[in-house]
């Protein structure tokens, strides 16, 4: 039979106090920090496109890649692109359109 505790697990509401155990927490932060290393690279490089509407089947092909081959942290990465089009197209929300800039010289 399972517990009440072990059926709601996983469910955390906004507002909930609950606290990571140790390890996990930390799994989480490491893996974080290596998303957003891997981002200011790909960032400072002259990427972009990660809030833009017109990169999400590239987004999602360079997804379905990084999975065959088992880059974890592309896979992190490109995986929380996709959460924010479709945290955007819910609730109407975005985290700041980054504009390809053009130099006018």
């Amino acid at each position: 039979m399972t517990s009440n505790n072990a059926r709601t697990m996983g469910r955390i509401k906004k507002g909930d106090k609950m606290k990571l155990n140790e390890k996990l927490e930390k799994m989480v932060d490491d893996y974080a920090d290596a998303i957003k290393q891997k981002l200011l690279s790909k960032q400072q490089s002259g990427h972009w496109g990660h809030d833009d509407p017109d990169m999400q089947g590239a987004i999602v092909q360079k997804l379905k890649k990084n999975l065959r081959q088992k880059d974890w942290i592309d896979v992190g990465a490109l995986a929380a692109m996709r959460w924010n089009f479709t945290k955007q197209k819910i609730k109407g929300e975005s985290y700041g359109k980054v504009q390809k800039e053009t130099s006018s010289n």
